[in-house]
């Protein structure tokens, strides 16, 4: 059976659902409940429905999101060829630039600019999109055959459709990816005894990929009831301009695929009650939220108390700044006083900004001036650390034959063994006496900086630092650069690079130094670092570990996959303040919200001009 619960936002949908599944888990104890929510919700929901039940635990009901469904099958059923080998973003970005690489002349348009930061990230996701929405590399000649006069755009649907069939031809029989998945997953389903006749609810979505209809219209066929959540107040037919037509389409699929597969539906639930529970005690917003986008559906009545001035009800303020600095320093001058005279909690408190890059590092320097705790929710790239800048560093050495900013940026990394002021020195001698090329760093130093006064004992230091430096890129230099090489025979030279600067033992190092400053982000950065260069030389080895390359085209892969690095972090404290933006943050009873940086380039988003 199908059903819909419908409701604006905070009309208690959610809340609704879960305490109908919670009582009837407890009247049917044997049954199996599932909740469906996307990825971030799944911690936060299977927290709510622990509290929300009376024995403080969910023994049959599981909370999912699609991917740990799919865990779930195919953990009951057995797992399907390949399932220990899946294909993260880190690696299609590396297939694609092997693909790039070998196939330069096929690709006019395209390759041109694969060498260009984050253009293999755009092909990239083009080419899971392709994945997600069921489109083969045959299917992109209809898409060709629309483009009319537009031969550029023709010319690129002919490339993407040439590196997507050869990405498809090079994971064939060797690696699966999460979108393939889900295919897997609509085969697995009938076999599993999870869903079938269960009770499963999908909550907090918009919509859904055509993959996932497909698995939706596998569940459908086999539980006992199926129910979605919505965000919409009406259950009728709108125009593609309306503010709800989104939930209305996708419900209009979901009815279509259940008419198919022969699904009754349930009548449907509309929770419409004015104002909605989360705004009954704010007049103002209730209004907003009913009237934004030009709605004017009804009018929310001001209280007695406010309309006679007997009442400071105030629930929205606006205010100006004339720069980011003066903004954030008065959003925290509130929040001092909300927390020092209001007695509001921290975790009461949030701040959104319309674009957080610009204010992130601001709101960090003036939280610490206040002393007011803050999580700023980012996901950070590890690609400018120093231990990777130190790698990098290293093939650079070798691309440009031992030029000398190239040897001083890979001693300031900190990983070189060489203390500050002995790399001052170096550099010294080095501009001094002209040092430069291969030859000049493996042949012994024998000119002095004062011809007229000579200092031995200088100049056997000046070698000796020489000599150190030449051990850690032992490795690299044994590999002719002239020459090319297997990609293994790198990944091999860096790991050696790796032990013997003990570079473990400092990040670890690194990392404690960062906890005891209170910077757990970056502490978490260098605990995580060395392993996801690991597991970055695997992934290559495993990919191109056999194929012959140049030092510059084992670099550029080596940026693509560290281009990928990525550090995500969770709050260290439960009252904090929470800063984030629109489309990241997910917020959870938060009383208190301010809003940064609403001007017309953030609210709403300007669309970004980036692209293939």
């Amino acid at each position: 059976m199908l059903r819909f619960v419908l409701g604006p936002s905070g009309a208690g949908k959610s809340t609704l659902l879960r305490q109908e599944i919670i009582d009837r888990s407890i009247a049917a104890p044997t049954d199996d409940f599932l909740i469906i929510v996307p990825d971030q919700f799944t911690m936060q929901t299977q927290m709510d429905m622990v509290k929300a039940h009376p024995d403080g635990a969910i023994m049959n009901i599981d909370i999912l999101s699609f991917s740990r469904l799919t865990h779930r099958i195919f953990d009951t059923v057995g797992q399907p060829p390949f399932a220990d080998r899946i294909l993260d973003d880190t690696g299609k970005s590396l297939i694609l630039r092997k693909i790039a690489l070998r196939h330069a002349k096929e690709l006019p348009l395209l390759g041109a600019n694969m060498r260009k930061a984050g253009f293999i990230d755009e092909v990239k996701s083009v080419i899971s999109e392709f994945m997600q929405y069921g489109i083969s590399a045959d299917g992109i000649d209809a898409l060709r055959a629309v483009c009319g006069s537009r031969k550029i755009l023709a010319q690129k649907l002919s490339e993407l459709q040439f590196l997507y069939q050869k990405f498809l031809e090079e994971i064939k029989g060797s690696y699966m990816t999460t979108e393939e998945r889900l295919d897997l997953l609509c085969d697995a389903l009938p076999k599993s005894p999870l869903v079938r006749d269960a009770v499963i609810v999908f909550d907090g979505f918009t919509g859904f990929t055509p993959i996932q209809y497909r698995v939706i219209r596998q569940l459908l066929s086999l539980a006992r009831e199926v129910i979605f959540t919505f965000t919409t107040d009406k259950d009728c037919a709108c125009e593609e301009q309306d503010l709800f037509y989104l939930s209305y389409k996708t419900m209009s699929d979901l009815r279509n695929i259940a008419q198919e597969a022969g699904v009754k539906e349930a009548p449907v639930s509309i929770l419409n009650s004015r104002p909605v529970p989360r705004l009954k005690d704010a007049w103002m917003l209730s209004h907003l939220e009913r009237s934004l986008f030009g709605r004017r559906d009804a009018a929310v009545q001001a209280p007695e108390a406010m309309k006679k001035g007997t009442a400071d009800e105030t629930q929205i303020h606006i205010f100006t700044a004339e720069n980011p600095q003066e903004e954030v320093r008065e959003v925290f001058l509130r929040i001092y006083d909300l927390v020092r005279k209001e007695g509001c909690a921290y975790r009461d408190i949030a701040v959104v900004a319309g674009t957080l890059n610009s204010y992130a590092d601001t709101i960090e320097r003036v939280a610490a001036q206040f002393e007011i705790p803050v999580f700023i929710d980012r996901t950070s790239t590890l690609h400018l650390n120093p231990f990777t800048a130190y790698l990098k560093a290293a093939l650079r050495i070798m691309i440009s034959g031992f030029q000398a900013e190239h040897v001083l940026q890979f001693l300031r990394t900190g990983f070189a063994d060489m203390s500050d002021e002995e790399i001052d020195l170096l550099e010294t001698y080095m501009r001094a006496t002209g040092v430069r090329y291969r030859k000049g760093f493996e042949e012994a130093f024998v000119r002095q900086l004062d011809a007229a006064h000579p200092d031995a004992a200088f100049l056997e230091r000046m070698n000796g630092l020489r000599e150190r430096f030449l051990q850690h890129i032992a490795p690299l230099v044994a590999l002719k650069s002239s020459k090319e090489h297997a990609a293994s025979s790198f990944t091999q030279a860096l790991r050696e690079m790796i032990l013997f600067t003990n570079a473990e033992e400092k990040l670890f190092a690194y990392a404690a130094s960062f906890a005891e400053a209170g910077d757990y982000v970056r502490e978490k950065e260098y605990e995580h670092i060395l392993e996801k260069t690991l597991a970055l030389f695997d992934q290559i080895e495993s990919i191109s570990g056999d194929e012959k390359m140049t030092f510059r085209e084992f670099y550029e892969l080596l940026c693509t996959g560290m281009g990928e690095f990525v550090t995500g972090t969770i709050p260290l404290s439960v009252d904090r303040v929470v800063a984030g933006d629109m489309e990241r943050t997910r917020l959870k009873e938060v009383k208190h919200l301010f809003f940064l940086g609403v001007d017309d380039t953030a609210i709403p988003k300007e669309v970004s001009g980036s692209g293939l």
